[in-house]
């Protein structure tokens, strides 16, 4: 049996691919539109987000102050609460500046002193520096280093906001108070109206005042608000037309107070482990067919030890009636779902909560469901594994998984499946650091399985990239220097496609590059080198030339001179297109050979015969080869020089 999953076809028993060619490219494509950003650049994909979020967003109390010292200070500290939204307004204060200031970027902590790099800050830059999830020993070393680092946003023209963590009240520097803002949660109705009316739901002022909802609103953070409207349009989604809101308010509160509840009432009374498995698997396979229902209970049992059943499968009730027993239905369309709207989040959040012993059965179990569910299942079950995990604190398991799924002797046939457990704990805003730790340490191993290293390759271009461009950066150029050949290529061009993004990742990599020690930096230089000789901005500062000078200068050193040969006759073409700045591409050149003898001749050479082999140019290559020669006799203190090759 063969099952269309959307995306590739797949043998539906789990049977093996073998080969690469267009199957290694549908992998990819799957792999890439399972993490969401197939198609867009991560600067599109951040403002998207931005967009959305910016919908939804209502000013708390100090937001006015908080633009103000940022204008005025170039930089805003900002303190409150849990629930206050002191994220959601440290991206909106950003986001609401002049259209012509550079992208916002969230500045990486790095994971040693100096924690805060002044060169991680580009003209313009729009900076978010989250402090929430800091430890206090770090925290007060970060403080010690911001002074300087704030000098370094002033003198850049950049605009710096930190989130300061919940502790800081009492360890709070003194000379940080004239730019802090404390920040208090908005207005709940206002909020929660905000997000209603962006999904096209416009409740009156007394539907929002029944005892009910207000009690819930009163308790509620930014966070559980947000969660609160929409719920609400799921129930409006999921109910009939007729239905009102008072209606769609009343489905949720009973979600969010009383599910758990009954979940516990009914396996108090339900002590069968059969019927208990069903029910998982109904909650994990939500919305899918009887089969795969039944067949993720049968996986479960198996797999956390349950006997089997002693009476023949013919003795026992068939799958309708025991449907019916847990609460469940089947649609006309043949898919299984709960009676109880929002009672399956309630069933795994209950499962993982009190049954902690069995939480490594359960990524065993997961780890094997996704050999025969289809496309839409497979993603909707990670999706629902990772919120258990990470909200019981196991980010562990995401990664376990994604390890199993990308051992050296599997094929590929999951390689989305172990993008995407990556890419849900990448985004999680409390365990995200500990996914870029991982791939770091990995990106530092070589010869990593293959499908693991295209894993790690996409989710840093596609995810990482978004929040943390900076460190997605440095792990894609770990991965391109340790990979053999056929690797080297998407590592490297996933590379060049993130620093050619942004000056100041463009910047990063150039800084990071190192010529005389790994091969494929010198690939990477000549990319980067004919992207800056066609493009001023790239190199129009005099940091940038001379970095630019820097990795020629280890190229001219550590390579003979062919090797040379084509990239500086690209250089010289990209001098000769252009009349604004051609003096500065040559004398990027010209510094680059460091005063040496043979730097200056080998150069001479290559000009001149490039000058010569050109037919329809010829004229005005030689002229640009005599300039080139001028430059190189006064770099050497003389006017004229016999060269031989």
């Amino acid at each position: 049996m063969r099952e269309a999953t959307g995306t590739y076809v797949r043998e539906s028993h789990g049977a093996t691919h073998t080969g690469d060619g267009n199957q290694y490219n549908f992998y990819l494509y799957a792999a890439s539109a399972r993490v969401g950003t197939r198609g867009k650049d991560p600067h599109t994909i951040a403002q998207d987000q931005l967009d959305g979020l910016s919908q939804r967003f209502v000013a708390p109390k100090g937001f006015a102050q908080a633009r103000d010292l940022l204008l005025r200070h170039g930089t805003v500290l900002l303190s409150g609460p849990p629930g206050s939204g002191r994220r959601t307004a440290a991206l909106m204060l950003l986001h609401q500046l002049a259209e012509d200031s550079g992208g916002i970027h969230e500045l990486d902590i790095e994971d040693k002193a100096p924690f805060l790099r002044p060169d991680a800050v580009g003209e313009g830059d729009r900076i978010l520096l989250d402090l929430c999830e800091i430890d206090e020993i770090r925290y007060s070393a970060v403080q010690s280093e911001l002074s300087g680092f704030r000098s370094q946003v002033q003198r850049r023209g950049a605009r710096l906001v930190t989130v300061l963590p919940q502790q800081a009240e009492q360890t709070r520097r003194t000379d940080f108070l004239a730019f802090t803002a404390d920040i208090e949660r908005p207005e709940a109705n206002d909020l929660l109206m905000r997000h209603l009316r962006v999904d096209g739901i416009h409740p009156a002022l007394t539907d929002l005042t029944s005892p009910d909802l207000a009690r819930y609103t009163a308790k509620s953070g930014a966070g559980e608000l947000a969660r609160l409207a929409d719920l609400i349009r799921r129930a409006r989604d999921d109910g009939d037309p007729g239905d009102t809101f008072a209606q769609w308010a009343k489905e949720t509160l009973a979600a969010l107070n009383n599910r758990g509840d009954e979940v516990a009432a009914f396996l108090a009374s339900h002590q069968d482990g059969q019927q208990r498995a069903l029910l998982l698997s109904l909650a994990m396979f939500h919305e899918s067919t009887p089969d795969a229902v039944l067949r993720g209970a049968t996986s479960l049992l198996r797999v956390v030890g349950h006997p089997d059943p002693e009476d023949p499968r013919l003795n026992h009730t068939d799958l309708t009636r025991q449907f019916t027993e847990i609460g469940a239905t089947t649609d006309p369309d043949g898919r299984v779902h709960f009676r109880t709207w929002a009672y399956d989040p309630a069933v795994r959040a209950h499962f993982w909560t009190y049954f902690p012993d069995l939480r490594d059965g359960f990524r065993q179990w997961v780890r094997d469901c996704v050999y025969w569910l289809g496309q839409d299942s497979r993603a909707a079950l990670i999706k629902r594994f990772a919120e258990q995990a990470l909200r019981t604190d196991r980010p562990e398991d995401l990664w376990w998984l994604a390890e199993q799924w990308t051992r050296p002797n599997s094929t590929g046939d999951v390689l989305a499946d172990a993008t995407q457990a990556l890419a849900e704990g990448l985004r999680h805003d409390r365990y995200g650091h500990v996914f870029r730790r991982k791939i770091y340490d990995s990106s530092l191993i070589a010869n990593l399985p293959k499908w693991r290293r295209h894993a790690l390759i996409t989710v840093c271009s596609k995810v990482m990239s978004v929040r943390h461009p900076d460190q997605a950066l440095v792990r894609l150029h770990h991965l391109a220097r340790r990979e053999e050949e056929a690797a080297k290529s998407q590592a490297k061009d996933e590379l060049l496609t993130l620093a050619r993004s942004d000056g100041r990742l463009f910047r990063l990599l150039l800084e990071r590059i190192d010529i005389e020690r790994y091969p494929i930096d010198a690939e990477i230089f000549r990319a980067l080198a004919d992207s800056a000789s066609r493009t001023r901005a790239l190199y129009v500062s005099v940091a940038v030339r001379s970095l630019l000078a820097k990795s020629w200068a280890a190229m001219l050193r550590a390579h003979p001179r062919e090797a040379w040969r084509a990239p500086v006759e690209a250089w010289l073409n990209a001098a000769g297109a252009t009349a604004t700045h051609r003096e500065a591409l040559l004398d990027v050149l010209v510094d680059a050979c460091e005063q040496r003898t043979d730097a200056f001749n080998g150069l001479y050479v290559i000009s001149r015969n490039w000058a010569s082999a050109s037919p329809t140019d010829g004229a005005e290559h030689r002229r640009l080869a005599h300039r080139f020669a001028q430059k190189i006799d006064a770099a050497q203190g003389i006017q004229t020089q016999e060269r031989v090759p």
